[in-house]
């Protein structure tokens, strides 16, 4: 019997370590509407990493956009216009708007992010005589989003994790 709760308890924490190292894979879209995943990856660490931006589907609020994070919609098919709006705290460079087609059966992840400019400064620090050195300051440059291959979303899709949709029910634009 305790044999039996050994292999039964090594078995559930498999299960679970198995569950948890899974990386989130692409549903299919339902019969008739489209899957379509908002994610904002990676892509710049080191600016507008706390910020976290709301993402709005034709006039609705959808989601909060966290750094690393997705978000799922099964949407009809149609055209349908996106917004991003910066929260109080966030960066103003997070706002634009874009519209998005989608098409039955089909599955979109789109990726949104801050284009970052690095520029080199040189400044001096000063002991006695000054003493130059080279300083690299980062900041937001422009709101950008696209439509990802299946392939670079099968890269990125393992690296953020999802955050719960604020809304279910979206209209395509007339």
């Amino acid at each position: 019997m305790a044999t039996i709760r050994r292999y039964a308890a090594v078995i559930l924490a498999a299960g679970v370590l198995a569950g948890c190292a899974a990386s989130p894979t692409p549903q299919e879209s339902a019969t008739g509407y489209a899957q379509v995943y908002i994610l904002r990856p990676p892509f710049n660490e080191k600016v507008s990493r706390k910020d976290s931006p709301t993402l709005y589907i034709g006039g609705r609020e959808a989601a909060r956009l966290q750094f690393e994070r997705y978000s799922s919609f099964t949407l009809a098919p149609g055209t349908y216009q996106l917004e991003l709006k910066p929260s109080r705290s966030d960066a103003t460079l997070w706002t634009g708007a874009w519209q998005l087609q989608v098409r039955s059966g089909e599955v979109y992840h789109v990726a949104i992010w801050n284009d970052v400019e690095s520029v080199e400064k040189l400044k001096a620090w000063y002991v006695g005589l000054p003493m130059p050195y080279l300083v690299t300051q980062e900041h937001n440059k422009a709101l950008r989003y696209e439509v990802l291959s299946k392939e670079d979303a099968a890269l990125i899709m393992p690296m953020v994790k999802p955050v719960k949709a604020l809304g279910k029910t979206f209209t395509p634009m007339p």
